[in-house]
């Protein structure tokens, strides 16, 4: 009966920490990104592209990503479950944040801006199997 006891604790045991595992970073099954670390390489990656931004230029797109996060946070907050309104939400607030960054840029950055925008969701669809754009 002992030896049973020390088995069953031990299976038991190892299921528990594969399913730990399985549940990754913050207890949960999918990766839940950080918007702040989101943004700031989004952010990254348009200064490190766009390099003909003017310094005033440079200002606004901070302040354009500041609403942006912020936006995210409130949408994640009130839509905690809702995956449908979420990605609804999630795509406006995307929107709303590419026309102020187009309101930002002449036309040549705008430009850059569509193809490096554009190069990015190639990339990100290669990497989720081609899925369609509506799931992630």
């Amino acid at each position: 009966m002992n030896r049973s006891k020390k088995v069953l604790f031990m299976v038991l045991g190892m299921l528990a920490t594969q399913w730990a595992i399985a549940q990754g970073p913050g207890g949960q099954g999918g990766q839940r990104r950080d918007p702040a670390e989101m943004i700031k390489k989004e952010k990254a990656l348009i200064t490190d592209n766009i390099t003909t931004l003017s310094d005033d230029q440079k200002v606004m797109v901070d302040k354009v990503f500041v609403d942006y996060e912020a936006s995210i946070k409130k949408a994640r907050a009130e839509n905690s479950g809702d995956i449908q309104g979420m990605r609804e939400i999630m795509q406006s607030v995307r929107a709303e944040k590419d026309e102020a960054l187009k309101g930002i840029f002449n036309e040549e950055q705008n430009t850059q801006y569509t193809e490096l925008m554009d190069k990015v969701r190639e990339e990100q669809r290669s990497r989720r199997g081609n899925r369609p754009e509506g799931r992630e």
